[in-house]
């Protein structure tokens, strides 16, 4: 194994007793460890903290530290805890459900390494089928990356936060307290402020679960539509986009949630029929 990165990991942890350890192990697997893992105990009520625990023993003393929170507030509140806790220079993000590609940190630390004036990037990920990964071949060589613009933030949140890596000096932090798209307006915000970010051409995370209807706050649609418009007059409200473009914005909200409900109804359907 070859020597730590600067680079702390955050973990929030919430009723994952069953998957934490999934998590860790791919994080441990990196083919350049991180120089940290923060796990952060957000308020639980099950089996988690004893899970935690257990990780704490299976590796190397140090390596693994726990931050708890008494009562639950949501991932961006944890991510919160532990990136104050963070001593890399770098921090990245993993949901405790989800895994990485083996050269996740490798690939990503070295991309912003040689571009020093990056404060963030993100890349793709692939779905798994529950614990088997089908990660696709590809080389770790002439990566290539894609410089993200304001408007296509303000579109689409364009990175999963299980792909985000950001400078530990960035100069904002996710909404505390916000349960829903805490991660669009997080990176809206960076955009408008003029945040250099740029997207990576590789497939380095595995989603192991859909993306919309199924466990987990994502599963909350309506929540999330609600938190989408919030974000949108927020932004106005603090002078960062005008009242016109919040509700053309608006608009084109509306536009995606009526193709995500649409979506997960024909996957209902599509399991029924077969």
């Amino acid at each position: 194994m070859s020597s730590h990165l600067p680079v702390s990991i955050v973990v929030p942890c919430f009723r994952c007793a069953k998957t934490i350890k999934r998590a860790v192990a791919s994080i441990a697997g990196q083919s350049m460890r991180p120089q940290e893992v923060i796990l952060v105990d957000d308020g639980n009520d099950d089996d988690t903290p004893l899970v935690l625990q257990r990780l704490l023993a299976a590796y190397p003393a140090g390596w693994i530290s726990v931050v708890t929170i008494a009562v639950n507030h949501g991932a961006a509140t944890a991510r919160n805890a532990g990136w104050a806790a963070a001593k890399g220079r770098y921090v990245a993000f993993l949901d405790a459900d989800d895994t990485w590609h083996p050269e996740k940190l490798a690939l990503q630390y070295n991309y912003m390494r040689a571009r020093p004036a990056l404060m963030l990037t993100g890349h793709g990920f692939i779905r798994a089928d529950g614990d088997r990964v089908p990660w696709l071949p590809f080389t770790t060589e002439g990566v290539q990356g894609r410089t993200v613009k304001p408007w296509k933030v303000l579109l689409k949140n364009p990175f999963i936060t299980p792909s985000i890596m950001v400078r530990a000096d960035a100069p904002l932090r996710f909404p505390t307290g916000q349960r829903h798209m805490e991660d669009h307006f997080f990176l809206m915000q960076l955009a408008l402020r003029g945040v250099s970010m740029s997207g990576i051409d590789r497939p380095l995370a595995a989603i192991h679960k859909h993306q919309y209807g199924q466990a987990g706050l994502s599963s909350n649609m309506n929540a999330m539509h609600r938190a989408e418009l919030e974000n949108l007059r927020k932004l106005q409200q603090a002078g960062d986009i005008s009242q016109w473009t919040r509700y053309a914005l608006g608009f084109y909200v509306k536009l995606k949630f009526i193709r995500r409900k649409f979506l997960v109804v024909l996957r209902k359907h599509t399991k029924t029929c077969r």
